[in-house]
């Protein structure tokens, strides 16, 4: 069990946040679980402090008392005592389903209301076999991604080291870099200097030939001197943060004109996003400022201009122009337009932070530099 006192204190917060969800919410307890993919076990792992590594995990809480975690191998049920924060006698392991369902029937209630995130995830043996107790689901997803965007000092300096990790991951690929690499070998770089300095989980992905429009998983593609390659990093540093920044790497003077002007649109987008991430707004207010200056460019966005982050990759929000959460101090959102053109498109990004002075640029490093020789003599000492 984790015991510093700084880690204690960010656990009985996010306890107290809890606690007062479930009498928002009127339910009668909280069932959570997540599966081991990024993006899937964000209620788990903000209530517990672990990350699972394979299969699936329940978190069960009841109203002033400390949540319980139930995992399913023994492996998991050693490594989760050691790194959460939950006392080891609130961590079981073993036949986890039949174990909720017996934690279901103490409530000694007919008809419990649980309080569950993500409901449409949820395995329909799993939703059946809830519902064989009496008990009544109820989503509470919206409720408990608006009370976790508030991002404490704790999370705030965990982001911002995972922003630090991602850049310092840029800087090693760019040092590597040279005409005749594979976008393989260098998102491999990437990811080998992510993990050697302590990031716990990576989303890499690239692009580096036409059409340029969405990144995906690197192949075997070769630099050549008029190419333009792509580097998203998604990465989760200490105790899970996650955090995002995407920079171009263009190989020679000049080339690829078409895309430099749509980089250059995205930078004017994204510059506006920011400018509409102001206390109050909405997140709909976010991308509709991004969606009007590539409309005003005449050319198109993608579906959404990116998303939330925090305890886990996304965090639960997607900035579209239908999203009516608020943005509040200690947000954190990524953004990253898709930019398309009748030609080619692109993509740009980073982390921001939502304070009342306006959004804080939390990736700032090469946000203006793109050519190969510059970004190699920027580098060179670090």
């Amino acid at each position: 069990m984790i015991t510093d006192e700084k880690y204690i204190a960010e656990r009985d917060r996010r306890l107290a946040l809890l606690n007062k969800l479930i009498e928002d919410t009127k339910v009668d307890a909280l069932l959570f679980t997540g599966t081991a993919q990024q993006a899937y076990q964000v209620a788990t792992k903000y209530v517990c402090g672990y990350q699972l590594t394979t299969r699936r995990n329940f978190i069960f809480m009841k109203p002033g008392e400390m949540p319980r975690l139930v995992v399913h191998t023994a492996g998991q049920h050693y490594h989760a005592r050691r790194v959460s924060w939950l006392p080891e006698d609130c961590i079981y392991g073993g036949q986890m389903l039949e174990r909720v369902l017996e934690w279901i029937k103490e409530l000694k209630l007919s008809h419990p209301r649980l309080g569950m995130y993500d409901t449409a995830e949820l395995p329909i043996s799993i939703y059946d076999a809830i519902r064989e107790t009496g008990a009544e689901i109820v989503d509470i997803t919206k409720e408990f991604t608006v009370a976790r965007q508030p991002k404490s000092d704790f999370e705030i300096e965990l982001i911002k080291q995972a922003s630090e990790l991602a850049i310092a991951s840029f800087e090693h690929v760019v040092k590597i870099a040279e005409v005749g690499m594979s976008d393989r070998q260098l998102v491999g770089a990437g990811e080998g200097y992510l993990r050697a300095h302590g990031a716990e989980d990576t989303l890499i992905l690239s692009r580096a030939e036409y059409p340029h429009s969405f990144i995906s998983r690197p192949g075997e593609y070769k630099m050549e001197r008029d190419s333009v390659f792509l580097y998203s990093a998604e990465v989760a540093g200490p105790f899970g943060y996650w955090t995002q920044a995407i920079r171009p790497i263009f190989f020679s003077k000049d080339c690829q004109p078409e895309v430099r002007r749509i980089l250059s649109i995205i930078c004017e987008a994204e510059a506006a996003g920011a400018e509409a991430m102001k206390i109050g707004n909405t997140v709909a207010d976010v991308a509709k400022a991004i969606e009007k200056v590539v409309a005003d460019r005449n050319c198109k966005t993608g579906i959404w201009s990116g998303h939330g982050m925090g305890h886990d990759l996304g965090d639960g929000v997607d900035i579209g122009n239908m999203n009516d959460m608020e943005i509040v101090p200690n947000m954190i959102l990524t953004l990253h337009p898709s930019v398309l053109s009748d030609k080619d498109g692109f993509l740009f990004g980073n982390t921001w932070r939502a304070t009342p002075n306006g959004a804080e640029l939390l990736t700032p490093q090469y946000y203006n530099e793109y050519e190969i020789d510059e970004l190699k003599e920027l580098v060179r000492y670090k």
